[in-house]
């Protein structure tokens, strides 16, 4: 039976089948090169500066660890895959020389209070049965200033949820959700809706990898109309005090 404090745990197993992929689909001359995932990844590393200390949830093979560390004092992972953490652990010590990864759920997160200065949710929210536990979780490790950075699918009602996914959102419904938690909460928008379509075709696949290696990535766009976008980001600003209080 699932405890109260416990996440909806579907199990995870593509770092089993695939191994590091992230790695590999962000890599723009490999094979397996994914521009959504690359631009996505992207926005979010461009968002960090002033050397803080970051905690990344849901970091399964840690290739986003490795792109912002060098805007990092100090970077920090934990994901429930045993798969991702291992091979976070093994990518992070060949490119980096040491690695901090724990293997842990974002609803008891094992880190003292007020420890972070931001923490990074990449495509982790869609997949919680209850995100308000891990967000009180979130708070609680959060300097009073600190930020939260969240990534999430779109919802669209026209499509089924994504694999693994318990719950998508509109924009309106994350505001919404993360406001509870946030003096501050900005939505940006990502992944231009029609390059996505024609990105889901056997030939605009093709086309778009091809474009995106050699001309210019058109899933770095980003805008402020939901229903030109497949993909929100969420930066929130400073903890509500009422979730900074532990007993």
């Amino acid at each position: 039976m699932q405890t109260q404090n416990r996440p909806n745990l579907v199990p995870f197993d593509k770092y089993d089948r695939y191994g590091a992929y992230h790695w590999l689909e962000c890599e723009r001359h490999s094979r397996r090169y994914n521009p959504p995932l690359a631009a996505r990844y992207e926005a979010v590393a461009r968002r960090i500066s002033g050397r803080p200390k970051v905690l990344d949830i849901g970091c399964g093979d840690g290739y986003l660890m490795h792109l912002v560390q060098p805007q990092c004092d100090t970077i920090v992972g934990i994901d429930t895959a045993s798969a991702g953490v291992r091979h976070a652990a093994q990518q992070l010590s060949s490119h980096l020389g040491t690695s901090a990864i724990a293997l842990g759920s974002g609803y008891e997160l094992p880190f003292a209070d007020k420890q972070f200065d931001v923490v990074l949710m990449t495509d982790v929210i869609e997949h919680l049965e209850r995100p308000e536990a891990c967000l009180t979780e979130v708070c609680r490790v959060l300097q009073p200033d600190g930020m939260l950075c969240v990534t999430t699918p779109r919802r669209r009602p026209e499509r089924p949820l994504g694999w693994g996914h318990v719950r998508e959102y509109t924009g309106d419904e994350l505001q919404t959700s993360l406001d509870a938690f946030f003096v501050h909460v900005q939505l940006t928008y990502l992944w231009p809706l029609t390059w996505f379509r024609l990105y889901g075709t056997r030939l605009g696949w093709r086309l778009i990898r091809l474009f995106a290696r050699y001309a210019g990535n058109p899933f770095t766009r980003e805008g402020q109309e939901p229903e030109k976008f497949a993909q929100i980001l969420a930066m929130c600003h400073r903890p509500h005090p009422a979730h900074t209080i532990t007993y």
